[in-house]
């Protein structure tokens, strides 16, 4: 998978490649253990956890920040950007211990997605996909997830989180960053499993399906505090 050339890099980008990862990784390890963590439909993982078996998991890019810690140590892969942005990105990850397939729906997309595929079929290993990036529009699932899903037949699992107290960023995902010692719901929903023989027709169906049911996801995990406050 082609990456960006490093040669073109100043000296300042060198620079934050070198400290931006570890420091992040030290900062997201520090915050997240502040805070309290309740988690709904852990089942829903488990249930292929305990027969060590690999589970692909989707959700929406605004819960990025937190995802990467959920999930960490699991040598999951995730698509990552071909930008110089990227990698940044695709240095964090290795430091959470993930594998990376360089490229975007806009870049290098088809071929990051055969690289997923390819590699979660040779080694069984899980992955996931943020279903509206790279550039959204937020709330709507692009197709690539399900194409994943037919390709592997891994089981596709929704998730969703939310903070009681957090800062959302002007972005066009909103991205969320939980404030210390704030609490945090997540939710795992039952397994997805697209058919091998899925018409294109039968995908886009899916993916329809995918998109309310995040949205409906987003709208619970809203709801919970204020549910409760």
């Amino acid at each position: 998978m082609s990456k960006p050339d490093k040669e073109t890099y100043d000296w300042k980008f060198r620079l934050l490649l070198a400290i931006g990862p570890r420091l992040f990784y030290l900062l997201a390890h520090t915050l997240y253990r502040t805070c309290r963590i309740t988690v709904i439909g852990k089942e829903n993982e488990d249930q292929f956890l305990r027969q060590d078996k690999p589970s692909l998991f989707v959700s929406w890019h605004q819960g990025l920040l937190y995802y990467v810690y959920h999930f960490r140590n699991r040598n999951g892969i995730i698509m990552v950007s071909q930008s110089k942005d990227g990698e940044i990105i695709d240095r964090v990850l290795t430091l959470f211990g993930y594998q990376s397939a360089r490229g975007s729906s806009t870049r290098g997309g088809k071929q990051a997605l055969d690289v997923m595929t390819d590699t979660i079929n040779r080694t069984r290993c899980s992955g996931g996909l943020v279903a509206d990036a790279p550039r959204g529009p937020f709330g709507v699932a692009k197709i690539g997830i399900i194409k994943l899903a037919k390709e592997t037949g891994l089981p596709l699992i929704p998730v969703m989180w939310w903070a009681k107290r957090k800062i959302m960023f002007n972005s066009w995902d909103k991205t969320l960053l939980p404030l210390p010692f704030t609490r945090i719901v997540f939710f795992y929903e039952p397994p997805i499993f697209v058919p091998p023989d899925a018409t294109n027709e039968d995908m886009e169906q899916m993916r329809s399906d995918l998109t309310d049911q995040l949205n409906r996801m987003h709208k619970q995990a809203q709801e919970y505090f204020e549910i409760r406050s």
